[in-house]
């Protein structure tokens, strides 16, 4: 294992020199469609039972749990796997870039200067208006979102996703002891 991980360094370092990027800049990479191996990944029904295990060569004990927090887990999976299915599809129609003047759409609450908008990446859009074929920067759109209340099964998934990672998240915080936050 240590071979792999030197090699990957390696071979990062060099891709890196090839494009002209800087070592403080290689969290670029942890966006693209591969999972480094300095990433900890961890089970998340373990993680319901108290336990933190890593997923890399893990066999989960729980895969047959049928107590509710793993259910959720489950139905979470689920949700996930259909949502990154349908990003894919969607990632056909809208080509993913930096640079504005490259895209195949322009989002519609663009600047279209393009040197103020070179350093913001292309995927930060709102995923209620991409499932409707509309690309809309996220930044200061939640409170304007026509497909803010939504029911169609696309919108129906992200807000239960949404519902079921604040339930996982207050079940966590309150069996730790953790008081949530309250926003202002």
């Amino acid at each position: 294992m240590p071979e792999i991980l030197w090699l990957w360094q390696e071979n990062t370092q060099r891709l890196c020199n090839i494009l002209k990027i800087e070592k403080s800049d290689w969290h670029i990479f942890k966006n693209q469609n591969c999972v480094t191996l300095d990433v900890k990944r961890h089970c998340g029904m373990c993680r319901q039972h108290s336990l933190v295990v890593e997923t890399r060569g893990h066999i989960c004990p729980f895969k047959n749990c049928g107590c509710e927090k793993c259910k959720l887990v489950r139905q979470r999976r689920s949700i996930m796997s259909t949502q990154i299915r349908l990003r894919r599809e969607q990632d056909k129609r809208f080509q993913r870039t930096t640079n504005v003047s490259e895209a195949d759409v322009i989002p519609l609450n663009t600047v279209f200067e393009t040197d103020k908008r070179d350093d913001i990446n292309m995927c930060y859009f709102c995923q209620k208006c991409k499932n409707h074929g509309i690309l809309m920067w996220k930044k200061d759109h939640k409170r304007n979102c026509e497909y803010a209340n939504c029911r169609c099964e696309q919108c129906d998934l992200i807000d239960t996703r949404r519902a079921l990672d604040r339930h996982i998240k207050k079940s966590k915080d309150m069996k730790s002891g953790n008081l949530p936050v309250l926003a202002k």
